[in-house]
């Protein structure tokens, strides 16, 4: 039975929570069409995903005129950001120009880190010294942090260990040990999935990503989907068609299929 029209942007983000894309989006479009800049975020965030890079356009311009119509900061990075993919898949670098224009000046400074410029979204692994520190800090967690030894927690705690002092091998292996339901989806999967993608893995990237997309959670009721997908350097490539599909179909925020 096909979903009702929702009525309020918050109401239509949840049934894209839970995969009914094409209600969700009809509503947010509406919304956004009235007015509403939180609404036209989480359209932008929506139709990226579909591919449809000029229709997004106008809805990304409505939010950043008005940005404060979120409470987080990274939902204006992720729009910012795929104003950016958008000039590039349009070939139209001016989008990018109307776009900066058109931003609040107590913006500006996020502007320029993710609007004017490609974010940077991963960092160079760590060398021998890093190593040293990632070792001793291992060696303290399991003896003196009274964590159990085999613990979830204990677990998350080394793998974040070795994401902090970004020692890849080990970033691999300690992930590799967590549960399926651990929540550390963004700090965790994406990461991991970074480093087969640059190892020339794409296959093995893409199922880390996979296996834990119902984990990811938003930070602001704007956010539809992990949209980092569709504009960090390394892991965009991945996103076939298909694969940005599977995202928008999967319950996520721990949300339900209907």
């Amino acid at each position: 039975m096909p979903a009702r029209a929702p009525k309020t942007a918050k109401a239509a983000v949840i049934l894209a929570w839970r995969g009914e894309t094409d209600v969700a989006l009809g509503a947010l479009t509406r919304l956004a069409d009235a007015g509403d800049a939180r609404a036209a975020a989480s359209a932008v965030e929506i139709l990226a995903f579909q591919g449809k890079w000029a229709a997004l356009v106008p809805y990304a311009m409505e939010f950043l005129v008005k940005p404060s119509a979120v409470d987080a900061g990274n939902v204006f990075t992720d729009v910012a950001s795929l104003v950016r993919r958008a000039a590039r898949e349009l070939r139209e670098p001016a989008i990018v120009k109307r776009a900066a224009k058109v931003v609040p000046q107590t913006y500006a400074a996020m502007a320029r880190a993710s609007l004017t410029r490609d974010l940077a979204t991963s960092e160079k692994p760590g060398g021998t010294r890093e190593r040293a520190h990632y070792d001793a800090a291992v060696r303290d967690a399991t003896s003196d942090t009274g964590l159990a030894p085999k613990s979830t927690a204990l677990a998350e705690h080394l793998f974040a260990l070795a994401a902090t002092y970004r020692i890849e091998d080990e970033m691999i292996r300690r992930w590799a040990k967590l549960p399926a339901a651990t929540g550390l989806l963004d700090d965790g999967a994406f990461a991991v999935a970074r480093i087969h993608a640059k190892r020339g893995n794409a296959t093995r990237a893409w199922s880390t990503i996979a296996s834990r997309l119902g984990n990811w959670y938003a930070i602001d009721i704007a956010q539809v989907a992990p949209v980092v997908l569709l504009y960090d350097a390394v892991l965009s490539p991945l996103m076939t068609a298909r694969r940005c599909a599977q995202v928008l179909a999967t319950p996520r925020c721990g949300q339900r299929a209907a």
